[in-house]
């Protein structure tokens, strides 16, 4: 039905009136209960990022935020994606907002590295006055019951609102204001987190029941005394500057996991969210937030470390001792990226003249990766002695393999790179396979740089492996670098990066203790904390006396 002139016009002085009023309870209103509601979606979500935002003309205003730089307080409404809210005045989700937005993107929601953005309406009198919205800055998935979710907790929000805006009316009456104030009265009873207040003092003023589960102490004995006497001494005077940090203002939200008491003497885990907290008058008297209990996460968490500790423990016991005599010298530096690694090489003295060298580089990292690379090594010594010859090693690691970890098998499914090289020092000969490997290098002694990039595809693939093997000679001394893609990292970021010569002679001319402290240093300085493994072999070296190397030499 078509509207007359009379009818539009006074739609659009409704509006006006709508937004005058909307513009003086954003105005008024108090930043602390919203931005505890949005501190609460942001961890319920575990999304870094969560708005509570209104529209005031063709902006969008941030009223309330966790996550976002306190500067961003407006985006220009065409450039922020609630305007897809407001146009269906209905919730939005968008999981690949980039898509979805196009050149709009290229705004503040590009710079925040938006991945995934979820809104519904904020309503007021049944117009869409504002929006809750969650941004993630990595992919994920929505499901109905957390839509469900969000939109019960726009409608906290508008619980809120419609508080206000019925004050600001002066038509609240004390029914409906005690109904409103019973039904959170009952959550903050209710809920399992600990809710607290302290005053400027430190002292607690207010202490819902869950203290009580948390702690084996009633709030009522406990209101009025000092926080700190229920902290774990270790942490006493790292709360206690925090408590001023917050309090002056220098810490806006306050997040830590720290060590508390209980009743009974025993030690609990609890994580604090706090901020300042201000009265009616918009005047600040003290800090209020949530403790959350973690003592079983974090009792799982020691006990997973101490595995880990042991596993890591166990993972560098095996690994070959280094070989020193007149014609071999061999040592290699192991650095896992985490307590645990893919990473690993394997040594032995075969005969009389020769020996097996191999480094391998298993997918992955972590305790997935050094669970295969642990199987490997418990094959290569009785392999590498049985079999001797290059092809005929890397066929039977890659049959080992396939059949420990099919192809078929998506869970288990993984594969190796890596390089195995047989030193026949009667010869002066090297031959080797390298499976998908940074190639290795042999320095002679007159300066030349080989590399050693024959073989074939990353083992574990193909029960097939054609192969192609490599030869080297060398006479007089000659050096040998192994060493898995994490020392490329540490030199150079760039994909497909090479060592050159002076790379080759400034590491093989360190000792493991002098190449560990150099990866150190190169790790913080670019952030690159891959596993890293470096074998360095001088072949016919200065040399031991006799004596002195036939105990060295790793022979079994």
């Amino acid at each position: 039905m078509r509207r007359n002139a009379a009818q539009i016009i006074a739609a659009m002085e409704e509006r006006k009136q709508q937004e005058k009023f909307v513009a003086k309870l954003v105005e008024d209103f108090s930043f602390s209960s919203l931005e505890q509601i949005a501190d609460t979606v942001s961890r319920a979500f575990q999304v870094p990022l969560c708005l509570i935002s209104f529209r005031q003309g063709q902006k969008q205003c941030i009223q309330a935020s966790a996550g976002v730089p306190k500067e961003i307080r407006e985006v220009a409404l065409d450039f922020a994606p609630c305007k897809f809210v407001y146009a269906a005045e209905a919730a939005q989700v968008m999981l690949q907002p980039q898509q979805q937005m196009g050149e709009e993107y290229k705004s503040v929601i590009s710079a925040l590295g938006v991945q995934f953005y979820a809104g519904v309406p904020l309503r007021l009198q049944n117009a869409v006055i504002g929006t809750l919205c969650i941004m993630d800055t990595k992919p994920r998935t929505f499901t109905r019951q957390e839509q469900e979710m969000l939109s019960s907790f726009g409608g906290w929000v508008e619980s809120e609102l419609d508080l206000r805006a019925n004050m600001e009316l002066q038509r609240v009456t004390k029914d409906e204001l005690y109904e409103l104030t019973a039904k959170y009265e009952h959550v903050i009873q209710h809920v399992q987190e600990v809710i607290f207040q302290i005053d400027q003092e430190g002292n607690w003023t207010f202490l819902n029941p869950s203290w009580t589960a948390l702690t084996g102490f009633l709030p009522e004995e406990s209101l009025e005394k000092s926080f700190v006497a229920f902290v774990h001494p270790d942490y006493h005077e790292e709360v206690t500057l925090d408590f001023r940090s917050v309090l002056q203002g220098e810490i806006d939200m306050y997040h830590k996991e720290i060590k508390g008491l209980h009743k009974n003497g025993d030690t609990i885990w609890v994580k604090v969210s706090s901020q300042r907290f201000r009265n009616a008058k918009g005047e600040m008297i003290g800090i209020a937030g949530t403790l959350t209990d973690i003592s079983e996460r974090r009792r799982i968490e020691q006990i997973k470390q101490e595995e880990l500790d042991l596993a890591r423990r166990v993972q560098q016991v095996v690994l070959s001792d280094p070989i020193r005599n007149e014609k071999v010298q061999v040592e290699a530096l192991y650095m896992a990226s985490e307590q645990l690694s893919g990473d690993m090489y394997f040594w032995c003295r075969i005969d009389e003249h020769r020996y097996g060298i191999m480094v391998l580089d298993v997918m992955g990292h972590g305790v997935p990766a050094a669970l295969i690379s642990m199987s490997i090594r418990s094959l290569l010594r009785g392999m590498v002695k049985r079999l001797a010859e290059p092809i005929q090693v890397m066929e039977e690691l890659n049959r080992q393999l396939n059949v420990l970890y099919p192809s078929e098998d998506a869970h288990f499914m993984s594969y190796a790179t890596g390089i195995y090289v047989l030193v026949d020092t009667k010869q002066q000969r090297i031959e080797y396979v390298n499976a998908g490997h940074p190639a290795g290098y042999l320095l002679r002694e007159t300066g030349e740089l080989v590399p050693m990039t024959k073989g074939c595809m990353p083992l574990g693939i193909m029960p097939d492996l054609p192969a192609e093997k490599g030869t080297i000679s060398y006479s007089g001394e000659a050096k040998l670098l192994l060493y898995t893609d994490g020392l490329l990292e540490l030199i150079s970021p760039e994909a497909g990066a090479k060592l050159n010569k002076e790379d080759v002679l400034d590491w093989v001319s360190r000792s493991p203790e002098e190449q560990e402290e150099l990866v150190a240093q190169k790790r913080i300085k670019q952030h690159a904390y891959d596993d890293i493994c470096i074998i360095t072999a001088v072949l016919s070296g200065t040399g031991l006396r006799k004596a002195e190397w036939r105990k060295e030499d790793g022979v079994d």
